[in-house]
């Protein structure tokens, strides 16, 4: 599984949690959220990720970081 990190940038998290929760089967991703946060402050994903996914964790780089 590769894990990836997000900051503060809300909006776009958000969007990356839709994008995965639409096109990845629940088995193949972990989402965690922290105590009182809205959106998930990591992803774990097991298998490839595509191109579209890889397009918006780098989009959430503008407002916090992300790590792989």
């Amino acid at each position: 599984m590769k894990e990836y990190m997000f900051g503060y940038d809300i909006d776009m998290v958000s969007v990356v949690e839709e994008y995965v929760r639409e096109n990845y089967d629940d088995d193949k991703y972990v989402m965690s959220v922290g105590y009182g946060d809205d959106v998930m402050n990591c992803l774990e994903i097991d298998g490839d990720e595509d191109d579209d996914l890889m397009m918006l964790i780098g989009d959430c780089e503008g407002g916090g970081m992300w790590e792989d």
